[in-house]
């Protein structure tokens, strides 16, 4: 007889998170693999902050609506749409304006919204 389990009682979120020294200016950033790097030092609550930003590119990367290489950021709003290409060359990264920055902006107001000291 088949025991079949029908969901977990709990969440769990099995995102690796390491801290690195990453180049000068960056706090964090999300892998294609699903990990994310956090600048090494921060103070426990920065961390935090990074952290929730860069679980929404995963979680988008995770649904197949965003990706990059070396050369481009590819970004689509839903999976039944074509994927848009951004050039890395004529953009700066993590400007708030990017459509794939927005709803990870807006995690970092939330968190703050709910973290003030």
């Amino acid at each position: 007889m088949a025991f079949l389990m029908k969901g977990s009682p709990y969440g769990m979120d099995n995102t690796p998170i390491y801290e690195v020294d990453l180049e000068d200016g960056v706090v964090g950033k999300a892998n294609l693999n699903g990990s994310i790097l956090v600048q090494k030092g921060l103070d426990p609550l920065k961390q935090a902050e990074v952290i929730a930003h860069e679980d929404i590119h995963i979680r988008d990367i995770k649904d197949g609506l965003l990706s990059y290489d070396d050369d481009n950021v590819y970004f689509r709003t839903s999976a039944d749409k074509p994927f848009k290409t951004f050039s890395r060359a004529s953009m700066q990264e993590g400007d708030e304006n990017l459509p794939w920055e927005k709803r990870a902006w807006k995690a970092n107001k939330e968190f703050n919204k709910h973290n003030k000291a």
